[in-house]
C-alpha cells in the first residue's frame, strides 16, 4: 500500500483519516521523499509517519562575529543539497538564514565568490554556478541579490496601523526580526542613530519590539540585518465561552481493569493563562512563577488539566498527577515560554487565549482577512529549537463573530493563529456535537484546523475560595488536550526512563488516535475526530512509531507487517516546518509520501479543498 502525495504542498491537514485495506495483504511498505531531516512512522492498526526539517541541523552552527567575513544576500537556483553546502562552505560561503524566494543570508571569506564559475550578468549582479560545465537538476547557481526594503515588509504595512500597533504618544509598535551573526549593541546604535525607541529585545526569537513613526520605517527595514518588519501582534484575549469521559480517559488511569496506570505523575506543564490560586485540587503541584492577571479563567483551565478532585470527584482533571506551572497570558508569551521549556522543563504547554476575528481591543478580521496571515514564526521556531516542548492551542470562540459582516463565510476561516508547528484545540459537546461558538479552519492558505476537537461545553472544574465553576469554550477542551499531552509523556518515560518524548510523536499520537467526526475524514470543522486517550496510548504503547532521518533531495523507504483480517488502517505523517519569511508561501518544505501495496497499487492521501 502506497500514500503519496504527488507533487504538492503536503501539510498535516492533508493525510488521511482513514485508507480502506480490504484489498491488501500483509505486506505494505511507505515510501516518502522530500527535504526534511527526522521522521516518524507508525504501523499495526494506525501508522503515523512524522517528520522534522532540516532546519534542526543548521541551528548547531555557531553564527560567525568578525573574522574578517563579508555578509551578503544571495539568490540561488533552487534549494541546496546536503553536498552542494559542504561545497559552498569549502569554498568559504557559509549559508545562514533563509530569507525568501531561495534567498539566503551568507557570510563569505574575502574572495570567495571568485572560486565559483562566473557565468553571467544579471540584474542584481554576477551570477555564478558551483561547477563548471554542470547541468540539469544538479546545477546550482548564484548571484548577489539584496533584497529591497519594501520585501521586508508584512502585507498588512502599507494600510493604516492596526489599533494595538498604535501607541499614546502617536509613534507606531513595530515587530522586527534580525538576522543571526550581527551584534546586538551594533543593532541598538543604529536605531538610536535614526532616532528609534528599542521597547524590547528578545535574544532567542532575534525580534526587536520598536516605537517610531511611520516615516522611519523605511530606515528601519533598510539595514542588512533586518529580515522582517511588521505591527506588533495583537493583544491576547481569553478564550471562554465530562471532558475526562469523553477522552477516555478511565482506559488508562490507575485501574486493575487496564495496563496502562497514567495520572500525569512527574510531568511539567506550563499554563499561560490569568491568576491561579492554592486549592486543595492542587496541592503542592501547583507552582506560581507569573501572578499578575486577575480572573478565574487561568484556575479553571488549570483544573481541567490536573485538578485532583479531592473535594469533589466530578472535578477531576484529565493528569491528576501532572506538575503545573503557571504564567499569564498578557506581553510576548513565547519568549516566556522559551524560559519556562530552560528553566523549569516544561513539556507541555497549554494556551487558552488569542486574538478573536472581532475583539473588544478594536480588531476586526472580518473586514479585513488579508490581515489573516501567516505571522507565527516565533511560536513554530520555538518548536523546531525546542524539540520536547508540545505547544497546544484553543482554536478559538469566533464562529459567528462575521455572521452578517461583509467577511461572512458561514463560520469558516475564523481561526486568527495561523502556525503551524503547534495543536490548536476545537470543542465539542458531551454528545460530540459540533458548538456554535467554536472557531473553524481552514487557515489563510488552505492548512487544516482545528486539528483535534474535545468536550468543552458546561464543564465543571475548580474555581477560587475552594470551589468549583463551570464553564464553556475552546479554553474548557484545550486543557484537556494538553492532559492527554501529560499522560503519553507519562507513558512514553515509562517505557524510556530519563526521557521525554519529541512533541512530533505527542501530536501524530493525539491526532493520529482521534475518532473521526462531522463529515467522513479530516475537515475544518472537527480536524482529525475527537481526541480518545485509549487509541493513543495503544499506539505508544505497541510501538507503532519510528524515526529516520532523510536529507533534501533524498528518498526513504519503510516496510511495515499489517496483521491479517484489519479491514482499516490510518496513516499519517507529521512534521514540524520551518518557520516561515514575507515573500514565501506558509509551507516552506514541501513534502511527498507514498503508501504502496505489495502488487504495487497506490494509495493517496485525502486532501481538503479550502
Amino acid at each position: 500500500m502506497v500514500i503519496h502525495q504527488n507533487g504538492r504542498n503536503v501539510t498535516l491537514s492533508e493525510y488521511p483519516e482513514s485508507l480502506p485495506l480490504n484489498t491488501l495483504d500483509n505486506q505494505s511498505k511507505i515510501n516518502y521523499s522530500h527535504s526534511m531531516s527526522k521522521r516518524i512512522v507508525s504501523w499495526g492498526f494506525v501508522l503515523a509517519l512524522l517528520a522534522l526539517s532540516l532546519v534542526e541541523v543548521a541551528r548547531a552552527e555557531e553564527s560567525p562575529r568578525g573574522d574578517g567575513l563579508q555578509y551578503m544576500e544571495l539568490r540561488l537556483s533552487t534549494i541546496p543539497t546536503a553536498r552542494q553546502r559542504a561545497e559552498l562552505q569549502a569554498k568559504g560561503i557559509r549559508l545562514g538564514d533563509y530569507l525568501s524566494r531561495q534567498t539566503y543570508g551568507a557570510w563569505l571569506r574575502p574572495g570567495a565568490l571568485t572560486t565559483l564559475h562566473h557565468v553571467a550578468d544579471g540584474a542584481g549582479g554576477k551570477v555564478y554556478q558551483l561547477e563548471a560545465r554542470t547541468r540539469g537538476r544538479d546545477a546550482l547557481a548564484l548571484a548577489q541579490k539584496p533584497r529591497d526594503w519594501q520585501e521586508k515588509l508584512a502585507p498588512g504595512m502599507s494600510h493604516e496601523a492596526p489599533k494595538h500597533a498604535q501607541a499614546n504618544d502617536g509613534r507606531l509598535r513595530l515587530s522586527v526580526h534580525v538576522l543571526d551573526g550581527f551584534e546586538e549593541s551594533a543593532m541598538r546604535a543604529y536605531w538610536t542613530g535614526i532616532g528609534v525607541e528599542v521597547e524590547h529585545y528578545s535574544v532567542p526569537f532575534r525580534r526587536f519590539v520598536l516605537l517610531a513613526s511611520r516615516d522611519a520605517i523605511e530606515g528601519i527595514a533598510s539595514p542588512a540585518f533586518v529580515r522582517t518588519v511588521d505591527w506588533v501582534e495583537a493583544p491576547n484575549q481569553l478564550f471562554d465561552s465530562k471532558t475526562r469521559a469523553m477522552l477516555g480517559v478511565p482506559s488508562v488511569e490507575p485501574s486493575p481493569s487496564n495496563g496502562y496506570n497514567l495520572s500525569g505523575r512527574g510531568v511539567r506543564v506550563g499554563i499561560f493563562d490569568s491568576d491561579v490560586y492554592p486549592h486543595p485540587d492542587f496541592g503542592n503541584r501547583l507552582h506560581v512563577v507569573e501572578h499578575k492577571n486577575v480572573g478565574d479563567h487561568g484556575q479553571h483551565v488549570a483544573g481541567i488539566v490536573g485538578g485532583s478532585g479531592l473535594l469533589n470527584p466530578d472535578g477531576q482533571g484529565v493528569a491528576p498527577k501532572a506538575e503545573l506551572y503557571t504564567w499569564n497570558y498578557t506581553g510576548w508569551v513565547v519568549e516566556k515560554m522559551e524560559e519556562a521549556e530552560k528553566t523549569y522543563g516544561i513539556v507541555v504547554s497549554q494556551n487558552s487565549y488569542g486574538a478573536p476575528m472581532r475583539g473588544s481591543i478594536g480588531t476586526n478580521f472580518c473586514q479585513n482577512r488579508k490581515r489573516l496571515k501567516y505571522n507565527m514564526d516565533n511560536i513554530d521556531a520555538l518548536a523546531l529549537s525546542a524539540p520536547e516542548l508540545l505547544q497546544v492551542y484553543a482554536a478559538g470562540n469566533s464562529q459567528a463573530d462575521c455572521l452578517g459582516s461583509p467577511g461572512d463565510l458561514g463560520g469558516y476561516g475564523t481561526i486568527t493563529r495561523q502556525a503551524k508547528n503547534i495543536i490548536q484545540v476545537g470543542a465539542v459537546d458531551a454528545q460530540g456535537r459540533m458548538t456554535r461558538f467554536s472557531s473553524w479552519g481552514p487557515l489563510a492558505d488552505g492548512r487544516l484546523a482545528p486539528h483535534v476537537c474535545t468536550n468543552g461545553s458546561q464543564i465543571f472544574s475548580t474555581g477560587y475560595s475552594n470551589g468549583y465553576v463551570i464553564k464553556s469554550g475552546t479554553s474548557q477542551a484545550c486543557p484537556a488536550i494538553s492532559g492527554l499531552a501529560a499522560l503519553l509523556s507519562e507513558l512514553y518515560s515509562k517505557q524510556n526512563p530519563g526521557q521525554h518524548p519529541k512533541s512530533i510523536l505527542l501530536k501524530g499520537l493525539i491526532l493520529n488516535g482521534a475518532k473521526d467526526a462531522g463529515r467522513p475524514g479530516p475537515d475544518y470543522q472537527y480536524g482529525y475526530g475527537i481526541a480518545n486517550a485509549e487509541r493513543s496510548a495503544r499506539m505508544l504503547n505497541q510501538g507503532q512509531y519510528a524515526f529516520q532521518t532523510i536529507q533534501h533531495g533524498q528518498e526513504a523507504t519503510h516496510r511495515i507487517t499489517v496483521p491479517e483480517g484489519l479491514s482499516r488502517l490510518k496513516v499519517m505523517m507529521v512534521y514540524m516546518d520551518r518557520y516561515g519569511t514575507e515573500g514565501d508561501r506558509d509551507l516552506i518544505n514541501d513534502l511527498d509520501l507514498t503508501v504502496l501495496a505489495p502488487g504495487g497499487e497506490a494509495k493517496l492521501p485525502l486532501t481538503l479543498n479550502p
